[in-house]
């Protein structure tokens, strides 16, 4: 009985400490937003850039990439594509711009870490100040380019943009597609937000990324996680150059029209998390304990909580554990502390709602989460059976 008690406390206590530790986010990253104080650029002669694209059959979204990064850009920067294992008109459309192109043919290493570690190796003796990765079907907003650019070299580190995923705007989309949009918002603007207050780095997502050249250059990319962008997140954690998220700089794309397209995309990702997540939290604990930093373990524990739908499934699950444990017992802390935490972080997802989140999603359609949650079960049941494990590229 003593180890039944011991094993219920733990399960239900961690449960509680990550999503208090998601709530002191949320509120962190919402005074961030709500502050009038001006978060000025670093005062630097704009540096050097190169802009790197990797494209594979992306011909009907890269022209308008290419224009908004070549607007951005001088007579002293660079833009390369990769162009990898394309069978589209790719090449065709980079051709008309003034970008270089790699050529990339490799149909057994085929992800994006590869084609980016090809692109660097392609280019490592043309250094400029930085390297800006764009994906190919990514907009940068206003001045984001120069943004990036002097934050990385101000900082020595990883930057990481404000990536915004949308829906189309005049598209009819389902409910499920607004709140996936709402979902991204809190983890791409308000999360990380909420960790720069804290003073800890955030995650990579993949695009908008800028680093040092030679920090960049040294990295390990070639690999096929399904996640590369998170991989090499804590690659730098570990390394003691955690990214810096920088909100100035915005960089927008939209989810894809087709509903099987946008299964396979959360899957991927969602999948791609819990792995990594599994994997590198053993790593950021020693690095903590070897360097006496509670920077790796607050990043790990930020790592630590799965992504939104699946943190209130084991929400669910714990409050169902501790009813059971109350019934047993006649104990009933931990659905008090539950109970409390659960309220808490509803009361925090409104608040955002309210202040970033109803140009996304209706009130009344806000109340839908739970069948967004629900319509999520199958992507976890497929970790414990055809779980995700290969880099494939999302339909248009």
């Amino acid at each position: 009985m003593i180890i039944l008690d011991y094993s219920v406390a733990f399960l239900l206590l961690l449960t509680c400490f990550l999503v208090l530790y998601l709530f002191l986010q949320i509120v962190l990253g919402l005074l961030f937003f709500s502050s009038k104080k001006v978060r000025v650029l670093p005062n630097l002669t704009r540096p050097t850039v190169t802009v790197l694209i990797p494209a594979h059959n992306e011909e009907l979204v890269l022209a308008k990439t290419l224009k908004s990064v070549l607007n951005q850009t001088n007579e002293n920067d660079s833009v390369v594509v990769v162009i990898d294992n394309c069978t589209d008109g790719t090449e065709d459309v980079c051709s008309n711009f003034d970008a270089k192109m790699l050529i990339r043919e490799d149909t057994q290493n085929r992800s994006k870490g590869f084609a980016l570690d090809f692109g660097l190796k392609k280019i490592k003796d043309a250094p400029t100040d930085c390297i800006i990765i764009i994906d190919a079907d990514c907009i940068l907003e206003n001045d984001a380019l120069e943004i990036l650019a002097k934050s990385a070299v101000y900082h020595d580190r990883p930057i990481q943009a404000l990536y915004l995923i949308k829906n189309l705007p005049g598209q009819s989309c389902s409910i499920t597609q607004k709140i996936a949009e709402f979902a991204f918002l809190i983890k791409n603007k308000i999360r990380p937000a909420g960790m720069r207050v804290l003073g800890l780095p955030c995650h990579l997502t993949g695009t908008g990324m800028a680093f040092p050249w030679q920090s960049l250059i040294q990295a390990n990319l070639a690999n096929d996680n399904l996640v590369e962008d998170m991989k090499l997140g804590i690659d730098f954690v570990l390394a003691g150059k955690g990214p810096y998220y920088e909100p100035l700089a915005i960089v927008s794309s939209h989810f894809p029209t087709d509903e099987k397209a946008i299964e396979s995309q959360r899957t991927r990702w969602e999948h791609g998390h819990i792995s990594t997540m599994l994997r590198f939290i053993p790593a950021l604990v020693l690095s903590s304990l070897r360097k006496l930093s509670f920077v790796p373990l607050l990043f790990c524990l930020d790592l630590a909580i799965p992504p939104l739908a699946l943190l209130v499934i084991t929400f669910i699950c714990s409050s169902t554990v501790s009813i059971a444990y109350l019934l047993l017992t006649n104990n009933g802390l931990y659905i008090i502390l539950l109970g409390s935490v659960g309220f808490a972080l509803t009361l925090s997802i409104i608040f955002i709602w309210r202040q970033h989140g109803r140009g996304i999603i209706t009130f009344r359609e806000f109340w839908s989460i739970p069948k967004y949650i629900f319509n999520k079960l199958g992507i976890y049941r497929k970790l414990f059976g055809r779980k995700e494990t290969r880099w494939i590229k999302t339909k248009r």
